[in-house]
């Protein structure tokens, strides 16, 4: 019987943000035990193992049990959001398998404004965007080129962390504003974005490039409220902003614009070198032509998520999904000096 080491974070009290943020890396640890209980019904021994705060315990830990595989779910580190990459570099470096994103492809996705230079130029539609914050402050005549409203969000994050109501911007002031209090709070550059008004679609693509069906966001909130998924959009059951937001799944969507959805979220896990699984946010701009938003390599894997939701509107039951990506990561191996090993 292989033993699968299921990796996720534990550090949700380290959390920078509000209470929506917390709860986004706490919410890990439920996703973990869905995972965990799908591989041992499918009769895999399943160890769980937390991040921890001290990375040689991990290595430690993880040296002497020496897995077959790791499920990594594994989101941050020390309630650090930047660790993510390293994770999967810690993996490699002891020659372990492990499901999902490389450390290039992760870090790559979390550096928004990078990953929409590397999308633009394998000629794919982005949001027009400008990078602004504490590395290298604001100018006068910053803005002047994006068209207001404007929506504002941290460079490095992901799972909405820093997203509220407040990041929809009417104009270039107001945008400057926001983007000097989250570079403080959250020590990192922001991009300042043009707002697309239009329908916005989830778009999963799982193993080899198979293209899960399409979600849309079905915007249910209050008139005049911007129409943006915040932090509470996520994880906060009480708030308006979560019930104002479901999913639709299947999203009902004719051609030709559900086959351009689909080719723009294929083309963009190549660009970016997806394994195994990754989420494609897309809207569209007021004439109705789409956008990608961001890649998310990282997305979240509980039952009730939306890339297990699309998974099963397609036919795949989530333990079906979850031992595929243990499967898919034996077969794999490892990859140490250029040169592929089987699992052992």
């Amino acid at each position: 019987m292989s033993l699968v080491a299921v990796l996720y974070n534990d550090d949700a009290e380290l959390c920078r943000g509000a209470d929506a943020d917390r709860r986004a890396i706490a919410a890990v640890e439920g996703a973990c035990d869905a995972a965990a209980a799908a591989l041992h019904r499918a009769g895999f021994e399943v160890q769980k193992i937390p991040t921890g705060r001290s990375a040689a315990a991990l290595v430690a830990h993880l040296e002497a049990l020496r897995p077959a595989v790791v499920f990594n779910m594994g989101e941050s580190f020390a309630g650090s959001t930047a660790m993510e990459p390293h994770l999967a570099a810690m993996l490699e470096l002891l020659e372990l398998p492990y499901t999902g994103n490389s450390p290039w492809t992760l870090a790559m996705a979390r550096d928004k404004a990078l990953a929409q230079r590397l999308l633009q130029g394998y000629g794919l539609p982005v949001v027009q965007s400008v990078t602004v914050g504490n590395f290298d402050g604001l100018r006068d005549g910053d803005l002047d080129n994006l068209t207001p409203p404007l929506f504002v969000k941290p460079r490095f994050e992901d799972a909405s962390h820093g997203i509220t109501a407040d990041n929809f911007c009417a104009g270039a002031a107001e945008a400057r504003r926001l983007a000097e209090r989250l570079s403080r709070e959250f020590q990192q550059p922001c991009l300042v974005q043009e707002f697309l008004p239009g329908r916005e679609f989830l778009a999963g693509v799982i193993l080899d490039g198979q293209l899960l069906p399409l979600s849309e966001i079905d915007w249910q909130l209050p008139e005049g409220w911007p129409r943006i998924l915040t932090g509470e959009s996520k994880w906060m059951e009480e708030s308006p902003y979560f019930r104002g937001t479901p999913v639709k799944c299947p999203a009902e969507v004719e051609e030709p614009l559900a086959g351009q959805l689909r080719d723009l979220a294929r083309r963009a896990c190549q660009a970016l070198e997806c394994r195994d699984y990754a989420r494609v946010d897309i809207r569209l701009d007021g004439q109705g032509a789409p956008h990608i938003l961001e890649v998310n390599p990282n997305p979240d894997l509980s039952p009730q998520a939306g890339l297990a939701r699309a998974a099963s509107c397609g036919g795949i039951h989530y333990d079906e999904l979850i031992v595929g990506f243990v499967h898919e990561a034996l077969a794999r191996g490892t990859l140490a000096g250029g040169r592929r090993h089987p699992a052992p």
